[in-house]
C-alpha cells in the first residue's frame, strides 16, 4: 500500500478553505451585563456555589450526580460556568425582537388585548411567547407565571 504526503494547502472543490476568526463574546454587551460578569471574580467561594446552585435549577439539572459534578470543579470553572450563563441570557435577550422578558410579554399581551378572533400580529406574539416558555431558563417561565 503506498501512503501520500499532501504538499501545500489543502482544497476543497479548488479553493482553499475559509478560516474563521473566533468572535469575542463579550463584544456589545450593555454595560450591566458587563458589571454581571465582571463581579464574578470578586465572589467568595460560597458565593459562587450559590449562583451555581441557582444556576442549576435555572437550567433544570435535577440530578444529585450532575450537581456534584458541577460543584466539584475547579473555582475559575466554575466562574466560567457563571460567566457563560450570564451571556447565555444575554445573547438570548439581545437576539429576540420584540418582547423578551416576561414583565414585556404581559404588557404586549395586555396592550394587544387579545381576544377571541386573533390577529397575525398577536399570533406572532403568542408564537415568540411559545418559545420564550420553552427556551429560557427555569425562572424565566416562574417569573412570567407570577406576572399573570
Amino acid at each position: 500500500m503506498m501512503h501520500t504526503t499532501l504538499k501545500g494547502p489543502v482544497l476543497f472543490h479548488g479553493k482553499k478553505p475559509k478560516v474563521r476568526e473566533k468572535r469575542d463574546s463579550t463584544q456589545n454587551i450593555d454595560p450591566l451585563t458587563s458589571q454581571e460578569i465582571s463581579k464574578i471574580d470578586h465572589l467568595g467561594d460560597g458565593e459562587i456555589n450559590d449562583k451555581l446552585l441557582q444556576m442549576l435549577e435555572d437550567i433544570n439539572v435535577t440530578s444529585e450526580v450532575g450537581r456534584q459534578h458541577i460543584l466539584g470543579q475547579t473555582i475559575e470553572e466554575k466562574k466560567r460556568l457563571l460567566k457563560n450563563w450570564i451571556l447565555r441570557d444575554h445573547h438570548s435577550a439581545s437576539n429576540q425582537a420584540g418582547p423578551s422578558s416576561p414583565e414585556e410579554y404581559v404588557e404586549e399581551l395586555k396592550r394587544q388585548n387579545v381576544g377571541e378572533q386573533i390577529t397575525d400580529q398577536q399570533d406572532q406574539v403568542i408564537e415568540k411567547l411559545r418559545v420564550s416558555l420553552s427556551t429560557n431558563g427555569l425562572s424565566w417561565v416562574k417569573k412570567f407565571g407570577e406576572h399573570n
